[in-house]
């Protein structure tokens, strides 16, 4: 999955710099190629600490709330933890959400096309 990523991504850049005109799918290309590089990069260094057992590591040294802290501490940490788990369920859904409106270019179209929409205020744009 990561060679592909890469692969698309060096292919994007190509096409970039030896394309002739740029139009309107010009953004949309330079944002796909830093998106899918930043991916590359995210795949590289998780497969990279989940071989060498850092990721274990990471869960085996976080702190967990048990009966040796005090309830308030409890009650702190796993606030904290669910407001990480909350941030991260929303940035899944937010980017799946992004990706499904980039694979559909339904936005897209609308940005480019006629204003027509404003008609109902009175004259046209």
């Amino acid at each position: 999955m990561c060679a592909l990523t890469s692969y698309y991504t060096l292919y994007l850049i190509f096409y970039i710099l030896y394309m002739k005109k740029y139009d309107d799918t010009t953004a949309y290309i330079v944002f796909m190629i830093s998106w899918m590089f930043l991916s590359s990069l995210t795949m590289i260094f998780l497969i990279y600490w989940q071989l060498n057992g850092y990721l274990t590591n990471l869960f085996q040294i976080l702190r967990w709330p048990d009966q040796t802290y005090p309830k308030s501490t409890r009650n702190s940490i796993k606030i904290v933890y669910l407001l990480y788990f909350l941030t991260e369920l929303f940035s899944v859904f937010y980017s799946l959400g992004a990706l499904q409106a980039l694979l559909t270019e339904k936005w897209i179209e609308g940005l480019s096309n006629d204003f027509g929409y404003t008609d109902g205020f009175g004259a046209d744009l």
